[in-house]
This record gives C-alpha cells, structure tokens and sequence, in this order.
C-alpha cells in the first residue's frame, strides 16, 4: 500500500488458495463422514469463492524468513534476517528454512479483512492477522472430515469406509484446543477397527500401495542404515537446539541424494507440484476403477519405475552402503572446520551388519539343528513380519507349489552351501531379502 492506503501491488493469492484447497477445508462440503453436502438441486456445494481467496492473501502479506545464513568465510553463521526479500539461502543450511518465519510491518496490509464470512478487524499486525485467519480455517466444519480422510489414505487405506472417516473426524473435532489433539487424531485412525481387523485383509479394496520414497525408509529403517555423520552437526548449519533434543544421542544423518526421481519417479522434498507426488482421488482405469476405488500412489507407477524398483533393490540389498549427498564442509581440514574426510566416505549409508547378523542367525539354526529348509523358514517368516506384517504367509502358507514363499525358499536353500562355498550364505540371505523387497507382499500395504 502507499501512504494513502492505495493497493499498488496486489498480493499472491496462491498459497491463500492452496491452504484452503489442500490443507485445510477442501473445494466441496463435506458431512463429518466425508461425503459430499448437497444443495437443493443436488449439487455440491463449494467451501469458498474467489472473493475469500483474495482476503486471505492479505492476510498472508509481510512475511519473509526470519533468519539468513553469513559467508563461508565467516563460518556460515546463523543470523537475524532483515531484508524482506531475502531468498533464503543455500539450501544445506537449515537456518532459513528451520526457524518461524516473522512478519514485516511495513510490507503487511493491516486493513480490515473478511474470511469465509468471518471479519478480520483492521490494524492488526501479522501475527495477529495470521492467528484469526488460522482459527476461522482450523475451526471450520470441513476441517475435522477433510483432513481425516488425507490422513488416513496415507497411514492406512486408499478407500476407507465412510463410517471410518467419521469416527476418526469426531476425534479431530471433540479435540479442538487440546494440545494433544493430533496425537489423538493418530491414535484413532491407527486403533481402529478397520486398521487392525484380519478381517480387512481379503477385501479388495483395503489397504494401499507404498509410494516407493517409503518403501525405501521402511528398508532402512529395518537394516538399521547409518551415516557416519552425526546428526547433532547439524547444528552448526543452523538447526535448532530444540529440533534436535528430539533425536536419540547416536542419531546420524541420512543425506540421501536427488537421483531417486529419476529411479522411482519419486525423491524427497521434490514434488513436482503443490499437489504433491499423486491425487488423493486418482485412478487406474479397468476393474479398479469400475468398483469406484482410487488408488493414489499408483499414478506413481509405470513399467518403467516398477522395473527400475526392482533393479534398485537389487543394489540395496546387495551392495548394503549407498552413496549420499555430502555435507558443504565434508571434506575440509579439521583446522577449517571440516570433517577432514578426503575421500567423501562419511556420508555413505551402510547396513553391513544387518545382513551379518542375518548371516549368523540362518547359521545358527542349521548347526542347531535345524534342517536348511526350517532354518531358512523361519528367516523368512521373521523378515515377512518385518517388512510385509506377515503377509506373505498368510497367504501362501501351505498353499501348493509354485508359489512365491515357495520359490524364495527353495532358492535359498539351493544357493545355501557354507561348508564348500563360504560365501554362500550372503549370497543366500541376500537374495531372500531381494525377492521380499520386490514381492506384491511388501510393496502392497494391508
């Protein structure tokens, strides 16, 4: 605004549009169970109009980061930010991107507002602007159905029951102002009936696929990967304290690189658009979509990435370290504040030793007694309740052969030759766990 409180450059309405849109209440009504409000024609009934777009973008005018990251030569410091137009940084330094961002007073417009029929008086500040628009969001009839669904599509269930949003919404809403509420809301959609009833396991339209970025934070969070970077370094690159007191003493950093959108169609932190990697509402076309389900994350997969899935975790499974992204001051002299690693190593992920101990426990049971066709089941049926929630058994136990359980044991078991081949047992588990990580069992949810 100039002096005379003229509008001479009109905000951005897109974020005001997205929050609406995306992360709060939705295009249409919906009743608490998620289906859709109708008029008295029949047709859904839009959440807001373009007039209510345009007074949330006010609302949203002023703010920039509240702190910027100094020059290399000064050590990268973390500092107060004063330029509204600051871009933020180097993206490695966390400083930008960690901290709340903080309003400027002489970049917000301070009139009065009105948001989804509720008004916003005039001479507030940002925050204040920013809390009252909040609220009118948080508390609207949409929100608590809205974001139930989203949530449990992807904690759960592609097509959840109506019945199941609904419990799941009157958790949100009976917790509004409670500090504990989305622990609540969590609790609800994991406890629930459906999530946990053996029931649900034969119904075509339960459970979901893994969007394949989870698929490999389940591997590596079960082989125990690890860095040799200590996470606690962070702090040097501006992280906050507080942040990282959330974190075990030990944690390392994963510093995984961009390549895998070129192997999944997927990577961290890198979607495509604001709708993220995939449509909450997306279907396949043929039988799915003739039952009226969606399957969002299938929008991911092709026969390109289902084929680059499986060579991926062929090196996964086989090669158990990758290669991640450095930090900016990895390789630089201890005496200039670097880690002194002049071969680029310390990023590596590795998880040698859980293939190890796989190794050691098979071997055990042989020598325990155990024939190898018993020893190698029971492996099988561990790392299954592991990575499938022990699906694979469930389905194919005592089903005659070929099956998928069957062949992955006969060809453990025929690779498995430790008294004349001493290497036979990593090639052994190696490849059961290879065959498990590309089976339907583990990239299919339920």
């Amino acid at each position: 605004l100039d002096g005379n409180g003229n509008i001479i450059i009109a905000p951005d309405e897109n974020y005001a549009r997205e929050i609406m849109q995306l992360f709060s209440i939705g295009l249409l009504f919906r009743h608490p169970d998620g289906s859709l409000v109708l008029d008295e024609n029949g047709l859904p009934i839009q959440t807001y109009d373009n007039d209510d777009i345009t007074e949330l973008a006010r609302v949203f005018t002023g703010w920039s980061f509240s702190k910027s990251v100094g020059s290399r030569n000064n050590g990268y410091p973390t500092q107060n930010n004063n330029n509204f137009n600051y871009y933020g940084g180097p993206l490695y330094f966390q400083a930008s991107w960690e901290n709340p961002m903080k309003p400027f007073s002489n970049q917000h417009d301070n009139g009065s507002k009105n948001v989804l029929g509720t008004a916003i008086p005039g001479g507030q500040n940002g925050y204040q602007d920013l809390n009252a628009a909040t609220n009118v969001l948080f508390n609207h009839q949409n929100t608590g159905p809205f974001i139930s669904k989203l949530l449990i599509q992807r904690l759960v269930t592609s097509n959840p029951s109506a019945g199941y949003v609904y419990r799941v919404a009157r958790t949100f809403d009976n917790h509004r102002g409670n500090g504990q509420q989305m622990k609540e809301v969590f609790r609800a959609i994991l406890l629930d009936y459906e999530a946990r009833s053996m029931t649900q396991i034969d119904n075509i339209g339960f459970g979901k696929q893994k969007e394949p970025l989870i698929r490999y934070v389940q591997l590596m969070r079960a082989y125990g990967a690890k860095s040799e970077l200590p996470l606690s370094e962070l702090a040097a690159y501006g992280y906050p304290a507080g942040q990282l007191d959330n974190f075990p003493p030990d944690a390392t950093m994963l510093r995984w690189t961009t390549h895998g959108h070129s192997w999944w169609n997927q990577s961290h932190l890198r979607a495509p658009t604001v709708f993220n990697w995939f449509l909450p509402d997306h279907q396949v076309g043929g039988a799915m979509q003739q039952a009226g389900l969606v399957a969002p994350e299938f929008s991911l997969t092709n026969e390109y990435q289902a084929m680059r899935w499986v060579n991926y975790a062929w090196v996964l499974c086989n090669n158990w370290w990758q290669g991640a992204r450095e930090m900016p001051k990895q390789r630089d002299s201890v005496a200039n504040g670097g880690r002194g690693d002049s071969n680029g190593e310390l990023d590596n992920i590795t998880a040698r030793h859980f293939v190890d101990a796989l190794e050691t426990k098979v071997i055990g049971y042989v020598n325990g007694g155990d024939s190898e066709r018993v020893a190698f089941e029971k492996l099988l049926d561990e790392l299954d309740l592991l990575l499938c929630a022990g699906n694979l058994k469930a389905k194919y136990d005592g089903q005659p052969a070929p099956n998928p359980r069957e062949s992955m044991l006969e060809h453990s078991t025929y690779l498995f030759n430790p008294g004349n081949l001493p290497g036979s047992a990593d090639r052994a588990v190696k490849d059961l766990l290879y065959l498990l990580s590309t089976s339907p069992e583990f990239i299919t949810q339920k």
